[in-house]
């Protein structure tokens, strides 16, 4: 038996285990961050966000490539979730809302919807989703900027008023439900109050 041979068989010293099991770890925490930049790189495409904290912050709360379609849905099933439970018309409306976006039955994010319907996000999901699609609404044109936000305040509106006053006797929308959405609006109008009364003023909530 040669030199060379009985040399890849003799065991390794303590320095060069330490240093073996050192390049080991290395490559994998390469891996890993590979893996992660990808998976971002991913999330922002769905997402349109391309802020990396709030790329962290949305991987934090659940959102990942498979999910991130469900962004624009979340203050929607804030809205239906404010007095506590989701009725079956607001979850039926959010559902075809969630299917003209092009989210299709079984799909993970379908899945991540259901479950959301079933039991109430955390509030660190809704905050964080809202800080993102203000991200979202200031990279755009300042005259596509006030149309995305009306648009999304509408649908918000929409969903308040999907159960209906009880009998015609109560008003659609309910106290808890209008003080949501003027807080949705401050938020996606940046905090400007007069910004925020102009998304207010945009939609149109039914009334008693």
């Amino acid at each position: 038996m040669s030199l060379e041979s009985t040399a890849k068989h003799e065991p390794l010293t303590t320095e060069e285990e330490y240093f073996h099991r050192l390049n080991v770890e290395l490559l994998d925490q390469m891996r890993k961050r590979a893996a992660l930049e990808k998976e971002r790189l991913q999330l922002a495409e769905v997402s349109h966000v391309k802020d990396q904290a709030i790329l962290d912050a949305l991987a934090r709360v659940g959102f990942n490539r498979g999910n991130a379609m469900l962004l624009h849905l979340v203050p929607l099933i804030e809205v239906a979730w404010i007095d506590g439970a989701v009725s079956r018309a607001e979850r039926d409306r959010i559902v075809e809302l969630a299917r003209s976006r092009g989210i299709e039955e079984g799909t993970a994010a379908d899945q991540q919807l259901s479950t959301w319907l079933d039991q109430r996000p955390s509030e660190e999901v809704f905050r964080t989703a809202v800080h993102a699609l203000r991200a979202v609404l200031e990279g755009l044109p300042p005259s596509q900027n006030g149309a995305g936000a009306s648009s999304l305040l509408q649908s918000c509106a929409d969903i308040a008023a999907a159960s209906g006053g009880l009998f015609g006797l109560t008003t659609p929308v309910s106290d808890a439900e209008r003080k949501l959405l003027v807080d949705l609006a401050r938020q996606l109008a940046l905090d400007h109050p007069i910004a925020a009364r102009q998304l207010v003023d945009d939609i149109q909530m039914p009334r008693s």
